[in-house]
């Protein structure tokens, strides 16, 4: 997954100086050669006895915060989604660690600028599991206090004003925004943030702000019994805190108006037309019979669940206990996390289904249908078959790649020269070992020489096979390569016609092009060239996971 090396093409706001720092004046110069990346740390000196810090890659992420109406004070929760559930012991070793979410600004593979986002207290952690998808959430919060600061934003998606009460939504958020600040935007009026939610993702990024201390405007935090509300027009008014017994929301038109965070017993959204619903934990059956949706997020759903909407955009299903019926006439997107019994997906027109993890049967009766994504594989052994270089074939010199790294999420495999075996069909001589593409903590720029892996060049550079075996099966759903270069010199040495396989055996023959048991391409294409200058030169290769 690569949504957290997103290239950041367009500022939302970012027009106060913060921390001594002209944001705006520094993303204005450099946007165009900055790379984003997120990172999430659970700290460890807090423990009896201290250990250190964890970093976690990360799927995605819901930073919120909320003012007090009554004081100066700041709630900030986030919620992070780790794309596997390796980490458990280290993360169970930290259970009095803060959890810290860091935005760095990268300029040709170096950091130029780090920012802490947010640092709260680490509440809990959950884990799921499937046969090919696992996933770790961790959550936090704290409360704080935070100066209030003036911001013009421009560029909204979406807005609304409903009983006065204003909410802006934009596709790049700005995490200098808090609750309490005083905004302007559009060229607008402006007012007072009153909260605060981004959300960023595999897929989208997005920020909402909403004037005012707290909004919605019907906050109702804990309800014992049955509740009607049967308003005509009823717009982003609802958010229900705990339900302990039937819900009617019968509205005639309601846009993003329900947010319902514990439902125990039987909810029935039957909406003429919504935009959004919002449901985290249904502990009974559900039924959304919606004419018009745009979006459905269901979180756990622990019994039956039936969507049968005329038109729905999209269908995002964390984990569903038991049998799931999506039975749309159009369905652009179907995201399901995790399902534990069967799944029928009939749907006449769909773009998209990613299915993470199913462990029964799944009957994908699609008209049309774009794409069934793969998010990560499992690999015991990658191959990289090298048709030869730049040189051309039959040119009498070596081929080379200088480096290799492996990727799941925004995490960089750490294999320092340990924790793999590499093998090659030939080296030029003992400096140039295979080994050296993998090893991370080598240099990619510089002497060549004991920094990357090159042929033999006699009789020519064709034909060649570079394998990593790992010690474990490793989960990996990238790859990032630098081409051979030497003081950023002999550029046409570098690999060109390149196949990757992955496989679950251990791969030990270097003969190119020989069969490869239990094994899938991911990579028919070439490298790219080196550039002419002494310096990183990175690639983030297009991979198919699914299998090209």
């Amino acid at each position: 997954m690569t949504i957290f090396d997103d290239t950041l093409t367009e500022a939302v706001g970012l027009t106060d100086t913060i921390e001594g720092l002209n944001w705006t004046q520094w993303l204005a110069e450099n946007e165009l050669f900055t790379v984003v990346r997120y990172y999430l740390t659970l700290t460890g000196d807090a423990e009896s006895s201290p250990v250190a810090d964890l970093t976690l890659p990360m799927s995605s992420f819901t930073l919120r915060t909320n003012k007090d109406t009554d004081n100066d004070s700041v709630f900030k929760s986030l919620i992070a989604y780790v794309p596997s559930i390796q980490y458990a012991a280290q993360i169970a070793a930290r259970p009095n660690g803060d959890l810290i979410l860091t935005m760095t600004y990268e300029i040709d593979g170096v950091i130029e600028q780090t920012v802490e986002l947010v640092r709260v207290d680490f509440d809990s952690v959950s884990s799921f599991s499937g046969p090919s998808s696992k996933s770790t959430s961790l959550s936090g919060s704290r409360t704080t206090t935070a100066s209030v600061q003036e911001a013009v934003l421009v560029n909204t998606t979406f807005s609304s004003t409903v009983a006065g009460v204003v909410r802006y939504r934009f596709a790049l958020p700005d995490f200098f925004m808090r609750s309490g600040d005083l905004v302007t935007v559009d060229g607008g009026s402006s007012f007072t943030v009153g909260e605060v939610v981004y959300t960023v993702s595999v897929v989208a990024q997005t920020m909402e702000i909403v004037e005012g201390e707290r909004t919605p405007t019907v906050e109702e935090r804990d309800l014992t019994e049955a509740i009607d509300l049967t308003d005509g027009i009823i717009v982003e008014m609802i958010v229900e805190k705990t339900l302990t017994e039937a819900i009617d929301l019968t509205d005639a038109v309601a846009v993003e108006a329900i947010f319902v965070k514990a439902i125990t017993e039987a909810v029935v959204l039957g909406d003429s037309n919504a935009a959004d619903h919002l449901v985290v934990s249904l502990a009974e059956a559900v039924a959304l019979n919606d004419s018009n949706a745009t979006d459905h997020l269901v979180t756990v759903l622990t019994e039956a669940v039936v969507l049968n909407d005329t038109v729905v955009a999209k269908n995002q299903d964390r984990k569903l206990i038991e049998a799931v019926v999506l039975d749309d006439s159009n369905v652009a997107d179907h995201l399901v996390g995790a399902l534990t019994e069967a799944i029928v997906l009939t749907d006449v027109v769909t773009e998209d289904h990613l299915v993470g993890a199913l462990t029964e049967g799944i009957d994908v009766d699609d008209t049309i249908a774009g794409e069934l994504t793969v998010t990560f594989v499992t690999a015991k052994s990658v191959i990289f078959d090298i048709a030869g270089s730049y040189n051309g074939p039959s040119s009498g010199t070596f081929v080379g790649i200088r480096q290799i790294d492996f990727y799941l999420g925004i995490s960089k495999e750490s294999l320092p020269g340990t924790g793999y075996t590499a093998y090659s069909t030939s080296i030029v001589n003992g400096d140039f070992v295979p080994a050296n593409v993998f090893n991370t903590s080598l240099d990619k720029t510089s002497e060549a020489t004991s920094n990357s892996w090159a042929s033999a060049n006699d009789p020519n550079d064709e034909d060649q096979r570079v394998i990593i075996v790992f010690d474990s099966p490793t989960e990996i759903d990238g790859i990032r390569i630098n081409n051979y270069h030497h003081f950023g010199g002999f550029i046409s040495r570098g690999a060109k016609g390149v196949e990757i396989w992955y496989s679950t055996d251990e791969i030990t023959s270097t003969v190119y092009q020989e069969a490869i048991s239990n094994s899938t391409r991911i990579f028919n294409n070439d490298f790219g060239q080196h550039a002419a200058a002494d310096g990183e030169d990175e690639e983030n290769l297009v991979l198919t996971l699914g299998g090209v």
